[in-house]
Parts: C-alpha cells; structure tokens; sequence
C-alpha cells in the first residue's frame, strides 16, 4: 500500500508500517502511546476496536496517571486483577531501562557513589539497592533521583522511576508535566 516502509529495531526485529486511505478498511495492528495524556481516551479506545481486524492487536501503553481514577490506571489496575480491557497489564520498573544509569566518569556518579554521601542515605537504601540487584551505575542513578533535591521533585521521581506499580501512584501534591487529571 502507498506509504508502506519498514523499521528495524536494534535487536534485529521489524515492523511494516503503513496507513489506510480508503473508508471502511481495517488495520491489523495499532499502537496508542502515552494513553494517559489522550484528552478522550475512552473514546480514542472504543474507536481503535472498531478499527481492528478480526485478527488485529492493539497496543496501549504509558506511565499511568498519578490519579488511579484515570481511564488508563484504571484500566491497567482492573486488568492486573483479571477484569480490564486489556490483554495484559505490564509493568517495566525503571531499573530494567537501560537508560537509567549514571556513567562512571560523570561528577554526579562520583558524588552519589562517595562513601560521604552514602554514609547520609536514609536507613535502608543501601539494602533495597541490594535487593533490587542494581549495579553501581544504577545505585549512583537511583541515588540521585530518590535522594536529592527537594521533597516534591524525589515524589516526582519515584513516579517516573518507579520499582513496584504502587509507587506510580505516589502524591506529588503538584500536577505532573504530562498529567492533566493528576
């Protein structure tokens, strides 16, 4: 179809994305990004089921809402427990981006790793990094987020870096960038 091409991640995979002109055509796979964010996102999902073929997927993803009332946290919580809309509901802490680390020859790696700051962490950080397994480009990230800056900006950071579905869901007291409901 017009406006076919083909996208390779980097671990070897593909997909073919193309676009439907015609009325009344359907698609085989949809993906809705940062579902939280959709103005109408109940709207959005009942239109997207519509859409798909009778062998069709849909993928809905996002960091859910601080707010456990949103359509999409929601949904993601009633699904965890076996009655969503969704499939599966997924859940990717943090730590397995891999991303989210600290280089080794950064000043803030440094800083968060000296044995001066670690002796200061709060009671029980250093074992929750054990248990977590993290190595020490983790631990240096972690540290930054959870134990710098002030109280609102560590809540932030434990919503967007979350270890357990239940952090995602921590009160920041202030609405988040992308959460309008919040």
């Amino acid at each position: 179809p017009s406006g076919s091409r083909h996208l390779f991640a980097s671990a070897g995979s593909s997909k073919r994305v193309s676009r439907t002109t015609a009325r009344g055509h359907r698609v085989d796979g949809l993906h809705l990004s940062e579902a939280r964010a959709y103005a109408e996102p109940e709207e959005v999902w009942a239109a997207a089921g519509k859409a798909l073929s009778a062998n069709g997927w849909a993928v809905c993803e996002s960091t859910p809402s601080a707010n456990r009332e949103s359509w999409f946290a929601n949904n993601w919580l009633l699904t965890r427990d076996g009655v969503g809309a969704f499939d599966k509901a997924h859940f990717f802490p943090w730590y397995k981006d891999p991303l989210k680390r600290l280089s080794p020859t950064s000043a803030a790696y440094k800083a968060m790793t000296s044995p001066d700051f670690v002796e200061c962490l709060p009671s029980g950080m250093v074992a929750d990094e054990d248990r977590l397994g993290l190595d020490l480009t983790q631990r240096a990230y972690r540290r930054r987020e959870r134990a710098t800056g002030d109280p609102w900006t560590r809540r932030l950071a434990v919503c967007e870096s979350p270890e357990t579905p239940e952090e995602v869901f921590v009160d920041t007291s202030q609405n988040h960038y992308l959460d309008r409901g919040a």
